[in-house]
């Protein structure tokens, strides 16, 4: 059956990233001979990224639609998520090592059966670049394997608008955030959102990022803190290849330049944004 597909009118060009799908999909299946699908699928995404006009933001953020899954997803699924994500990037990517200027969330729709979750309806996945090429990095990877993993695969790939932001903003956040600070001894101490301290290591976090990312001192002022006043505040601890992280879940307000904010908004806050943690919606 052929890639059910929404237009929207996101692009520049006027060609939205779904209806690139639909094309790769719809043409390996009705031109590519049996047994080369993988090499028709490349061959159709290199052409199909010389002719579009991409977007106009130099920041963007990302939702993938995904379809039901025909596997059991296990909890500790986030590994899964950071090998497809850096798959669709290439294995040269230059995101392996560095600071993360990116974040994505978690699945979203699933529901607990038993030790698994499962996505009868589909999912989304949400992820924020800092710049846009790696975005469109990401897409073209998409375009060669549409699989992610427990048998779903994206079925859309929609560009989100960037929201308009004041100089204070309430932010919910797209999984756990992680904040973590060194004992004498060298071993790591999380701080959960009842410390106050963590808010001060979110502040600096952000501000190294920022400078690093090449804002000037302007947008130093930013800040971040954990909503003390979210009456549903609360920690949950998550596994990483064995390793357990615990993270609190509580939106965050982050005061500074709106272009800080809006920074913030796309790579997230804490520590372990290129692996999950700490993306903001």
């Amino acid at each position: 059956m052929p890639l059910r597909v929404v237009c929207l009118p996101i692009a520049p060009s006027g060609i939205e990233i779904s209806c690139l799908l639909s094309v790769v999909e719809n043409a390996e299946k009705l031109i590519a001979p049996s047994g080369i699908y993988s090499s028709f699928r490349q061959l159709l995404a290199e052409l199909l990224f010389t002719f579009v006009t991409l977007s106009q933001y130099t920041s963007m953020r990302l939702q993938l639609q995904l379809t039901p899954n025909t596997q059991p997803v296990p909890f500790t699924y986030l590994y899964n998520l950071v090998g497809s994500f850096h798959k669709w990037l290439g294995k040269s990517n230059s995101l392996h090592d560095g600071m993360s200027m990116y974040s994505f969330g978690r699945l979203a729709g699933g529901e607990k059966i038993g030790n698994n979750l499962y996505f009868p309806q589909g999912s989304s996945w949400s992820i924020s670049f800092q710049d846009s090429d790696q975005a469109w990095a990401l897409v073209k990877g998409i375009l060669k394997d549409a699989n992610m993993a427990f048998g779903m695969r994206v079925e859309q790939a929609l560009e989100i608008p960037t929201p308009t932001f004041g100089e204070c903003v309430r932010l919910a956040t797209d999984g756990e955030i992680l904040v973590r600070t060194k004992r004498p001894d060298g071993s790591r101490q999380y701080l959960l959102w009842s410390d106050l301290e963590a808010d001060n290591l979110m502040t600096q976090l952000m501000r190294k990022k920022l400078l690093t990312a090449g804002y000037d001192e302007t947008h130093q002022a930013i800040t971040i803190r954990f909503d003390r006043e979210y009456s549903k505040a609360r920690t949950r601890l998550m596994d990483v290849k064995g390793i357990k992280h615990r993270g609190s879940v509580c939106p965050v307000i982050v005061e500074g330049t709106p272009e800080a904010i809006c920074f913030a908004w796309l790579v997230g806050v804490g520590e372990l944004t290129g692996s999950g943690f700490g993306a903001l919606v």
